[in-house]
């Protein structure tokens, strides 16, 4: 229970996708039966009234209910296959259900006669059922004796009804009326009654064009989620060996350290003994942290292939009308999938642990620290607890405990030399930039803590005194204001000294900020559809990267709202990328104000307007 609150107040729980609670009681049921069976009774929907969830999932109208979570205030509904939440606006009426019981229906009746004989013939002009005695007097009427009637086989008479189901959906509102718009607006069926009173002046289009519109709309996201589906195949497969490194790395520390033990005097063997415990210990959190964060990983694939074969299948073999109802779910359903995919899309650190012994030559100085464990580059100390950066670090000055470091023991000798200070990847200290664990660098004048790569600039690049301020706590040698306002003349190839602090300040800021995720890195080459649409990328790691060539500080400014001109140019302002990007944009115009930047804002470029695309979303963007 700790463990779980403790990752309910990690900073990385923002990324966290449809975080399922472990359960033994998880359902599954075979994707071509996922829109026909129920997932909480597992019972027929074909002759039942049943909704679809957010998370493509059906359920009976009389298990709905239950599905009702009562600390959202009743209005969340929890799928008991995938535990995923769904607002109820985002739940539709299941009509591939009704779809697949009309024309599953053992025979037809005919439309003529009153005993409702079973009907073997259709008339094609009247579109009706006919017995064999109303089909012989169907060709003796003068009126209807040149009317095509043929006799159907099963499979088209199936067909027949599944089409003459889908054609008389009637209105909700007007009983009579059948539903043949689509309102544009409110993305809802309407009959011709409804369209010009509620949904008067609304924009609209007939069955036939709208699902042509939505289909083409909706196959441009099964293929990106397919893409994404191909790429994660192999980080799948790079997971799959890390459990097998996790036993074979403690295997070999545990060897290393009964080694070193032999070494040592009988009165020390308690000592190597508590380092076996403690090795058994981290290799226990890396397995229970591996098989939490695998179990999400499989799930989220879970719930990729089951949105994939839900969608295909209403592409390819739904009903207009069950397509038109249920296309606005299907459309966030891949679009939340998409965003997700920067979350996984990262690569699995590997698992490192080694045992580094001091030489037994100075067992008497040694005996209350026999050896540490380094687990991913940081050292753990004997009493199992955490540390922050030492000594060790290029000369920064061990950080002082907070909320964000964990505590060095207090247990720790005075000598760095023979007691180094200990370091552990917690779910407690996380890179301000990357949001992973490591070799952690921090500040003495804020919380944050770093990679050495991640910090802008990168800290093997500049000199490290004993007490270290990132570039957001640290300022320019002269008057970066004064500095950053003077005009570049001709021969000014380079920007100031205090000009290049002000853009390191400034990207750093965009790398940490919560909405930065996506511009970390650039868009892959593999992604065609973005680079048909985008002739000039750009992200933060190439901006990164260029700060040192830039000639003015207008040049840099072009670089960062090319960035967001991009994002805004190839995604739908209501996507979540799309909302990422402006919040990031507006925070930047924030920060130019507060350096006194923001007459130096570059004009947009109004010449690249959005081109015309079928593709709407793309999960990452630069």
């Amino acid at each position: 229970m700790a463990r779980n609150e403790d990752r309910r107040n990690s900073p990385f729980n923002s990324f966290l996708i449809d975080d399922p609670t472990p359960s033994n009681h998880r359902i599954t049921i075979a994707n071509e039966e996922a829109s026909t069976i129920c997932v909480s009774c597992h019972q027929d929907l074909r002759s039942r009234t049943s909704k679809i969830l957010a998370c493509l999932h059906s359920v009976c109208i009389q298990c709905l209910e239950k599905l009702k979570d009562e600390s959202s205030g009743g209005t969340m509904y929890t799928c008991p296959a995938c535990n995923h939440k769904s607002r109820g606006d985002t739940i539709c009426d299941n009509l591939f259900a009704a779809d697949e019981n009309a024309a599953n229906g053992l025979f037809s009746h005919c439309s003529n006669c009153e005993e409702g004989n079973v009907a073997d013939w259709y008339c094609d002009n009247c579109v009706d059922w006919l017995c064999t005695q109303c089909k012989n007097a169907h060709a003796r009427v003068r009126l209807t004796k040149d009317h095509t009637v043929t006799q159907k086989s099963t499979e088209e008479a199936k067909q027949i009804r599944k089409m003459m189901s889908n054609e008389r959906l009637l209105c909700q509102i007007h009983k009579e009326e059948l539903a043949r718009n689509f309102c544009q607006d409110c993305q809802t069926l309407t009959c011709d009654e409804c369209q010009i009173t509620q949904h008067k002046n609304h924009r609209y289009s007939f069955i036939d064009e709208a699902v042509q519109n939505q289909k083409s709309n909706l196959q441009s996201l099964v293929n990106k989620v397919r893409d994404v589906r191909l790429m994660l195949n192999k980080i799948q497969a790079t997971r799959s060996q890390q459990r097998s490194e996790i036993d074979q790395t403690e295997q070999r520390v545990i060897d290393d350290i009964k080694l070193f033990g032999l070494n040592m005097i009988t009165e020390v063997s308690k000592a190597c003994k508590q380092l076996i415990n403690d090795t058994t210990a981290v290799c226990n959190q890396a397995r229970t942290q591996f098989v939490e964060k695998n179990t999400r990983f499989e799930q989220y694939l879970q719930n990729m292939d089951h949105s994939l074969d839900f969608v295909n299948d209403a592409l390819t073999t739904g009903s207009k009308t069950a397509f038109l109802t249920c296309n606005r779910v299907m459309s966030k359903r891949l679009d939340h999938l998409l965003h997700q995919n920067a979350i996984w899309s990262k690569a699995v650190n590997p698992f490192q642990l080694t045992f580094t012994p001091y030489d037994p030559r100075n067992i008497r100085s040694t005996i209350t620290s026999l050896g540490v464990l380094v687990q991913n580059g940081k050292k753990r100390g004997n009493n199992g607890r955490p540390g922050c950066s030492e000594e060790q670090m290029n000369g920064i000055e061990q950080k002082k405990p907070n909320k964000y470091s964990t505590q060095v023991s207090t247990n720790e000798k005075a000598d760095n030399d023979m007691q180094p200070a200990i370091l552990l990847d917690t779910s407690d200290d996380y890179c301000a930039v990357c949001r992973c664990g490591g070799e952690l660098v921090c500040c003495d004048a804020c919380p944050r803590v770093y990679h050495v790569d991640c910090h802008v600039p990168s800290l093997n690049e500049v000199s490290m005194n004993d007490k270290w301020k990132c570039s957001l706590c640290s300022e320019a040698n002269n008057n970066s204001n004064t500095a950053a306002k003077r005009k570049h003349d001709e021969t000014n190839e380079k920007l100031s000294a205090a000009e290049q602090h002000i853009c390191e300040k400034l990207v750093l800021q965009m790398y940490t900020h919560p909405s930065s995720g996506p511009f970390h890195n650039p868009v892959p080459a593999d992604c065609i559809g973005y680079h048909k649409v985008i002739a000039r990328p750009i992200d933060l790691r190439t901006i990164k990267e260029k700060i040192n060539s830039y000639a003015s500080m207008n040049d840099f400014l072009a670089d960062v709202y090319l960035m967001f001109q991009n994002c805004a140019t190839f995604n739908r302002p209501e996507s979540e990328i799309g909302k990422s990007g402006r919040a990031l944009n507006k925070s930047f115009e924030e920060w130019l104000e507060k350096y006194g930047l923001q007459s130096q804002i570059p004009m947009p470029d109004r010449t690249n307007k959005r081109k015309k695309t079928s593709i709407q979303m793309l999960d990452h963007v630069s």
